[in-house]
């Protein structure tokens, strides 16, 4: 089988937040060339725009990486290194904010 489906879900910013949707998919083939790297920018696409914080993006007890911005900068951080075949994928990839010390919200 070619085909690997992910979904992805990310945890509530505040109770405002309810309304905005908290999870999607993404679908693509195993040899379209995706790796973690691909995976957390698609993610950052789709992440509610915040500024100073930092989202850890796990699978089960697995982190992946993690998405950090900064005064409206992205920068991203892979941490998993092996071969994305290796991920059990039945499992959702969790996507947590933390806001950075700095941030006055």
């Amino acid at each position: 089988m070619n085909d690997c489906t992910i979904k992805v879900i990310r945890d509530g910013i505040c109770m405002g937040d309810d309304i905005d949707e908290h999870s999607f998919t993404i679908s693509f083939k195993t040899y379209d060339g995706i790796d973690i790297l691909k995976i957390l920018k698609i993610i950052d696409v789709w992440l509610i725009e915040l500024d100073n914080v930092s989202w850890k993006v796990s699978i089960g007890n697995t982190e992946l990486g993690s998405i950090e911005i900064i005064n409206g900068v992205h920068e991203y951080r892979t941490i998993y290194d092996k071969p994305i075949r290796t991920i059990d994928f039945s499992k959702h990839i969790w996507c947590k904010h933390i806001y950075n010390k700095d941030n006055h919200v």
